[in-house]
């Protein structure tokens, strides 16, 4: 079974700083209007892979995934989404 939470964090920092803390023993992490900084560390967690919607870091991403790191997963770039979305895919 995978466990799944989503939220909308309204662009705050300290609002999904919270949420990916809540989420620690979450299987997949879905956060709506992150809030996004040019430097991709500044929202990396270490028990996660981050997908994101775009590989270029200067566009405002309308979602995040994170998938934890002892799930194998892989993602398809959705560069003409504008950063809207994601395909990510949990592999058996």
């Amino acid at each position: 079974m995978v466990v799944i939470l989503s939220c909308n964090v309204e662009c705050s920092g300290s609002n999904q700083a919270a949420f990916l803390e809540i989420g620690a023993k979450i299987d997949v992490i879905l956060v709506q209007e992150p809030r996004v900084k040019s430097d991709k560390e500044s929202i990396n967690q270490a028990e996660y892979t981050l997908f994101e919607p775009s590989h270029v870091w200067d566009k405002y991403f309308k979602t995040l995934t994170y998938i934890r790191n002892d799930i194998s997963a892989s993602s398809i770039p959705n560069d003409n989404h504008q950063g809207h979305m994601t395909s990510v895919f949990l592999n058996e």
